[in-house]
This record gives C-alpha cells, sequence and structure tokens, in this order.
C-alpha cells in the first residue's frame, strides 16, 4: 500500500475468488490489559477461510488491498480503540489516527509495543514494510516513513482489517443514559420530535432511486423520539438508506456544528448535510457509530464534514459553512443487509466556548 496504491487489486473485484459468508466477520475486541501482547493463536487456511467473508480474506490472508477512500475507518474520527478484526487483538489508539490524505486510515504508532509485527515486502516491484497482527499474523497494511510527529511513521491501515471499540462515554465526552452533556443543554435545538409539524419536514430517499430495494421510514414515537427504520437490501445494485429533511434555512452561522442524542443497533450511520448550493448533488457527510439499545449523544464539527457525491469523496470542494446548511439527514450504507433501528431524541447546533 502507498499513496497512489500502485498495482493493488480492487477488493471488490475478488468477491468470487473464495467462499460465500453471510457478512463480515468481527472478532470480539480485547482489551490491552486483557491479553499479552506475546500471545499467538494459530488457524489453518481453511479455518480463516471458512470465518471470514471473502473480501476479508482476500486482504488479511491474501494480502490484498482495498480501493483508497472507499474503507469504512477512513474518515472515522471517533474515539476509541481499534482492534484486528480477525482475533480482536488491539492495534491501534484513536489518539494516534491523523488524516494523512492518501485515502487509507493512518496511525503514527501502535497502541503498544509488540501489537504489531513487521516483514519486509517486495512484491509489486517495490521495497516496502509490511504491518502484520502480531496475535494471528493478518495483513493489516504497510508502513512508511513520511508521517507526523512524535514518530514520523505512517502505518497505513486498511479499514476492513480493523474492527472499531468505542471509548467508554465518560471518557469520550459522550452522554449515555439519560442525561445530557453541557454542550447539548446550552445549543440551539432544531428538532426535538415534539410535534407532529416536525414530521412533513422529513421524506426518505432510499436506493429505490438506483433501482435498489431497500426500505425504511421516519416515524414519530409516543415518547417524543424520532425512529428511523427499515430494512437494508443489497440487491439490484442498492444498498443504502437514508431519511433528509426538506430545504430549509436553519440559520446555523456562527455556529461549530451538530450535536445528536442517538439510541442505535451497534451499526454506522452517517449524519448527512446539503447546502442551497448542492441540494441535488454533492452532499458533506460524517460517520458515527452507535451502540446497541444505549443512548449517546455525537457531536460533529462542521470542519468534519466530508463532501461527497455517490459514494465518493470530493476534493476541492470548500469545508461547509453552517450559515449554508439547508437539508439535515441519515443515512445507512454499511453494506450489511438486514433490519436497522436508529432512534433520534434531538438534533441541536453547538457553539464551542473558549
Amino acid at each position: 500500500m502507498n499513496n497512489t496504491d500502485t498495482g493493488s487489486t480492487d477488493v471488490q473485484a475478488q468477491e468470487t475468488s473464495t467462499h460465500a459468508t453471510p457478512g463480515p466477520y468481527r472478532a470480539p475486541p480485547l482489551a490491552p490489559e486483557k491479553v499479552d501482547p506475546a500471545e499467538r493463536i494459530e488457524r489453518s487456511e481453511e479455518e480463516w477461510q471458512a470465518l471470514l467473508s471473502p473480501q476479508q480474506y482476500y486482504v488479511v490472508r491474501q494480502k490484498g488491498t482495498e480501493r483508497a477512500f472507499t474503507g469504512e475507518h477512513n474518515d472515522f474520527k471517533a474515539e476509541g480503540t481499534y482492534h484486528c478484526v480477525a482475533c480482536g487483538n488491539p492495534l491501534f489508539d484513536s489518539a494516534a489516527k491523523y488524516d494523512s490524505g492518501t485515502g487509507w486510515p493512518s496511525f503514527w504508532a501502535p497502541i503498544q509495543e509488540g501489537r504489531v509485527h513487521t516483514e519486509a515486502d517486495n512484491s509489486l516491484g517495490m521495497a516496502r514494510t509490511e504491518v502484520l497482527c502480531a496475535r494471528c499474523g493478518a495483513h493489516l497494511g504497510h508502513v512508511f516513513g513520511d508521517g507526523p510527529p512524535p514518530t514520523g511513521l505512517r502505518y497505513c491501515m486498511n479499514s476492513i482489517a480493523l474492527n472499531f471499540s468505542p471509548a467508554a462515554a465518560e471518557a469520550r465526552g459522550t452522554t449515555t443514559g439519560q442525561g445530557e452533556n453541557c454542550v447539548a443543554q446550552d445549543g440551539k435545538l432544531i428538532f426535538d420530535f415534539q410535534g407532529q409539524d416536525e414530521a412533513a419536514r422529513w421524506v426518505r430517499v432510499n436506493d429505490g432511486v438506483m433501482g435498489g430495494l431497500s426500505q425504511s421510514e421516519m416515524r414519530f414515537t409516543a415518547e417524543g423520539t424520532a425512529l428511523f427504520e427499515g430494512t437494508l437490501s443489497l440487491e439490484n445494485n442498492g444498498g443504502f438508506a437514508s431519511v433528509r429533511t426538506i430545504p430549509d434555512d436553519f440559520a446555523l452561522g456562527g455556529y461549530t456544528g451538530l450535536a445528536v442524542r442517538v439510541k442505535g443497533d451497534g451499526r454506522r450511520y452517517m449524519l448527512r448535510l446539503r447546502t442551497d448550493r448542492y441540494l441535488d448533488g454533492p452532499a458533506y457527510e460524517s460517520g458515527f457509530d452507535t451502540v446497541p439499545d444505549t443512548w449517546v449523544t455525537v457531536r460533529v464539527p462542521f470542519r468534519d464534514f466530508v463532501p461527497t457525491f455517490r459514494g465518493r469523496r470530493l476534493r476541492n470542494m470548500p469545508a461547509i459553512d453552517g450559515a449554508d446548511v439547508r437539508q439535515i439527514g441519515f443515512m445507512l450504507a454499511d453494506k450489511q443487509a438486514g433490519p436497522f433501528r436508529l432512534e433520534i431524541d434531538w438534533i441541536k447546533a453547538y457553539e464551542d466556548v473558549s
């Protein structure tokens, strides 16, 4: 893996080359204090092939590379720990993650000495240093000497080889249970889903516009929350379900970002914004993980929203300004077929106070 990914192979092109597994495997994440860095596990290739999805097996066992800017962890910014997807070994802390601009999640150091192993890689006609999980030998990516201080290293990893475990809510500044953090209390309320007039401001946009079969709805509950739920289908080139507001001027100029209080199902959703200039074109999005059946507050600064169009990141576009926001929405596009459920308590704008 390198900045241009010269000679690498598209993960999607390998889907028919191995076995068929219902979905990606994610080994239970292990806390650093619960697993000895010297511990090793061994499995036969037949066992790995039966355990992992075709895409995972291609990358972590056959040393493949996923396409740049397609991995779920590339622009992911939550606080927590990245584990080996095959064995759960803790590999990287989010505090060491940075935006390298290469299209792959990058870190300047592993979480602990001995968690990863490196080997010389002379494939593809170039000299590189391969990074592997020290516990199970899974291929993770490569390390380069062009990273930031304090190490000067860039651990360039495949998202598909990683499993993210969010930090404890109190450690990452989110709110669990029934409380709210101070930013949420002081922010500008945009939606609290208390009146039926708010329901008329939301519309659903699923992959049926492209021939897909996903289904979703946005309904209001008796408890005063909104429920975005349905079934995600991967058939007919589908794979996404979404809801968004009708165009409106939310008057968010001067605010730092958005805060949402949600209770999900453990899946990763996207908060999406559209501006008056791009109502039917590019959108700005930021992904967030949910904890099953647990209320959490997610804060996303406007500067962290990434411009995209039909699943591809756009370059040379300005960062979104809160004053330009005209639509707010939620999307699920995690390539996992099946039912989903995201409950939303409120949406607010917040302003950092120095």
